[in-house]
């Protein structure tokens, strides 16, 4: 079809690994077949990777296949990017990567087999974003821009 994506985002070798209440808590699918927002919520707050004290202040979909969607969660310190694919979900591996949120700008752009690509400032990875959530690289960088500048207090 036309303007498809039809690229698949590969799971980072480094993703943390979940932690066992992870494995037991039931995550919910959506009309979708994806994870729903509460259930990537829960996910991120069950990791053990955030402090006691931390909170969700939001969450963006950066990319989305018929197979697979990438989404960023910021809490009060960190941002978080979860892959939730079929094969994800199975290994409850949805946390790829985690870093300060005022190490996310500035980002930098590429395009790979047909799809825009980004890679934040505090790592290496390139990650792909759908073209048709962000036609420009201005949208996205003002999304992650309100994502991670927005309410730090929550």
């Amino acid at each position: 079809m036309a303007g498809s994506e039809w690229v698949f985002q590969t799971q980072t070798a480094d993703a943390p690994k979940p932690p066992e209440q992870l494995k037991k808590t039931e995550l919910e699918l959506g009309a979708d077949g994806f994870l729903t927002v509460s259930s990537i919520r829960a996910a991120v707050v069950e990791s053990g990777l955030t402090d006691k004290d931390d909170s969700i202040s939001g969450e963006l979909l950066i990319f989305q296949t018929p197979k697979q969607k990438t989404r960023l969660l910021a809490t009060r310190k960190y941002v978080f990017i979860l892959l939730d694919d079929e094969n994800t979900r199975q290994q409850r591996r949805l946390i790829q990567t985690f870093f300060e949120r005022n190490r996310t700008l500035p980002l930098k752009f590429d395009t790979e087999d047909g799809a825009g690509v980004v890679k934040f400032a505090a790592q290496d990875t390139w990650w792909y974003y759908s073209l048709n959530l962000f036609p420009t690289r201005r949208a996205l960088t003002e999304a992650v821009t309100r994502l991670v500048k927005g309410p730090m207090n929550l």
